[in-house]
C-alpha cells in the first residue's frame, strides 16, 4: 500500500496466546530504508484484522510510520518484539 508516493507499506499479522498480532512495515521508494512499527492492532481473529487493515487510511499509516523504528534486512518479516510475544 503506497503512503502519499514516498512509501510501500505491508501489514502482517502473527498469532500468539491465542490473538493475532498486527505491525506495518514500510520500505522507502527513494532510499529503501526499511522501518517496523510495533503491534499496532490485536484481535481474536484474524478475518477482524483483514476488515481494520482494509479501512486504515493515510493519516493512520503516517503516525504509525513515524514511530516506526529501522529493521535490518534479515529482520524484515518477522514478528517484531515485544510483550505480546514473550520478547
Amino acid at each position: 500500500m503506497p503512503v502519499d508516493g514516498h512509501f510501500m507499506v505491508r501489514i502482517y499479522a502473527a498469532r500468539s496466546n491465542d490473538r493475532w498480532h498486527a505491525w506495518l512495515e514500510s520500505i522507502s521508494l527513494y532510499h529503501g530504508h526499511l522501518r517496523r512499527s510495533g503491534i499496532i492492532r490485536s484481535a481474536d481473529a484474524r478475518d477482524e484484522l483483514h476488515a481494520w487493515a482494509d479501512k486504515l487510511g493515510e493519516e493512520e499509516l503516517r503516525r504509525a510510520l513515524e514511530d516506526a523504528e529501522f529493521v535490518p534486512a534479515r529482520d524484515v518479516g518477522r514478528t517484531p518484539a515485544g510483550a505480546a510475544f514473550g520478547g
